[in-house]
């Protein structure tokens, strides 16, 4: 079924987009969407965020689907749009779920927004790279792709430049190469057809205007500072990560456990980086506790 995307207008005239879903009554959550991804990104079963009492909103990031893309340094700016939104929704408070690359952009709404950001989940989410052991646990491909950025960070516009037309000719292929080897519980779970086209119709959608978007995402994730430290996050944050997870070592999640005053980090033996589907409900029961 095709999912309602609509826009608002920011103060400096770009378009914004977004989507609801579950329970238009329920307790609001704004959902930052991972790296390659957009606001299609979700559970492929509504009726459960309906069930657990969750309104669901969905964004597009600047220059992601069909946001219009900023001139960002920082992630903060991106948390800006998502507190403009919220003022569009009339949401006074509300609570953010991130998953993989949108876990930092998750942790920077709850830092500039403290006093409407309720609480936080955090899936599989990335930690800063501007810190000592920053590598740690992490696979061979993704290592090299982060110190890759940091030594050179204009790379990241000439390697991901044949990525829109990539995604558009086989987006099964091309989605195996992008994020290679996954774990058995990764694999197992994009064997769900309804997921693997969720996940797939979001990739395509992040690069519908081209590559630039997602590159410059890549540089403010991996190669410049975030603008805030995660210390500052005052909010409690749930951390959610899987032991044999490929894309995000869990040692990210242990050093933003030990950095983030009141956080509880949850580690799941076998699984991987879609734990974010897999378990849906018992993330989103806790956020909206």
């Amino acid at each position: 079924m095709a999912i309602p995307v609509q826009t608002i207008e920011l103060g400096d005239g770009r378009r914004l987009a977004y989507a609801e879903h579950g329970d238009p009554r329920g307790t609001p959550v704004l959902f930052c969407h991972g790296w390659l991804a957009s606001g299609l990104t979700r559970h492929p079963d509504d009726a459960l965020t309906a069930s657990l009492g969750v309104r669901l909103v969905t964004v597009d990031r600047p220059g992601i689907g069909r946001s219009d893309p900023d001139r960002a340094t920082t992630l903060l700016a991106a948390a800006a749009d998502l507190a403009a939104l919220a003022d569009h929704l009339g949401l006074d408070r509300f609570g953010v779920l991130g998953h993989s690359g949108g876990g930092p952009y998750a942790l920077a709404c709850a830092f500039l927004l403290p006093e409407r950001v309720e609480r936080v989940a955090i899936a599989c989410g990335f930690a800063p790279f501007d810190r000592p052991n920053a590598y740690a646990g992490m696979t061979a491909r993704m290592r090299g792709w982060a110190r890759l950025l940091r030594r050179a960070p204009w790379l990241a516009g000439p390697s991901l430049g044949g990525a829109p037309k990539r995604f558009r000719r086989d987006p099964d292929k091309a989605f195996a190469k992008q994020f290679g080897h996954l774990c058995a519980a990764d694999e197992a779970a994009l064997e769900d057809p309804q997921l693997r086209a969720v996940l797939l119709a979001a990739a395509v959608e992040s690069l519908a205007a081209g590559s630039a978007a997602v590159a410059r995402e890549s540089q403010l994730l991996f190669a410049a500072p975030w603008g805030f430290d995660p210390s500052s996050v005052r909010c409690h944050v749930d951390l959610w990560y899987g032991e044999v997870d490929t894309i995000v070592p869990v040692e990210m999640g242990s050093y933003l456990a030990r950095t983030i005053p009141d956080s509880h980090l949850t580690v799941l033996p076998g699984e991987g980086h879609t734990l974010l589907f897999t378990r849906w409900a018992d993330i989103l029961r806790e956020l909206s506790a």
